[in-house]
């Protein structure tokens, strides 16, 4: 085989190879990269209001160990019995991602689930009523003060709910010391607090 020869097949294979490399590169078409979409829930106490906002809110599904911030987040509905709340609004905001690769689902009771819990009051200052002697240690609540209630929330201590009893027993005396229990509150808020502590 001549240098001649080669030199020429060489040339031909050149002239059959590189068209058909161009036309596999011509033919690749660019992808899509869509933002990642979001899940959200929200777990808060009672404080009357419909802002969310620190830890109150959960963010996940991000890429890796990213994280993302958020403002303006609010849920639909603020009281602890309403069934189906959630996030009716928020803003995605950087944080170790970039917002602007993410999405917010639908924001639904489904997507974006709200719970909000009752808010711990405390009974102070409880008065117990005088009482004739029967040979019990019953009492019965006379008057005390609620500590915590949001605003101007209507809520009052259901006085004839408390359980409460002379601590020294059913002996006759002034000035016993009284313990109340398992006191419940009345009023249309009172659905959204919890009595934490009763005391003297």
């Amino acid at each position: 085989v001549t240098r001649v020869s080669i030199s020429a097949t060489l040339q031909a294979l050149r002239m059959f190879v590189a068209p058909a490399v161009k036309l596999i590169i011509a033919g690749t078409r660019p992808a899509d990269i869509t933002p990642r979409t979001v899940t959200l829930s929200a777990n808060k106490t009672y404080d009357g209001s419909n802002t969310l906002s620190g830890s109150q809110v959960t963010i996940g599904n991000t890429a890796g160990s990213q994280s993302l911030n958020y403002s303006s987040a609010t849920t639909n509905d603020p009281y602890v019995l309403t069934a189906g709340k959630y996030i009716n609004a928020i803003t995605l905001a950087d944080g170790t991602g970039v917002a602007s690769n993410y999405q917010l689902p639908t924001l639904n009771a489904t997507n974006a689930p709200v719970t909000i819990t009752t808010k711990a009051l405390t009974v102070t200052d409880t008065r117990a009523n005088n009482k004739l002697y029967d040979g019990t240690t019953t009492a019965t609540l006379n008057s005390g003060k609620l500590n915590g209630v949001v605003g101007t929330d209507s809520v009052s201590i259901d006085y004839p709910s408390a359980k409460g009893n002379f601590d020294d027993g059913p002996v006759w005396g002034y000035n016993k010391p009284v313990s109340f229990s398992d006191l419940k509150l009345s009023g249309d808020k009172a659905s959204n607090y919890n009595v934490a502590s009763i005391a003297s």
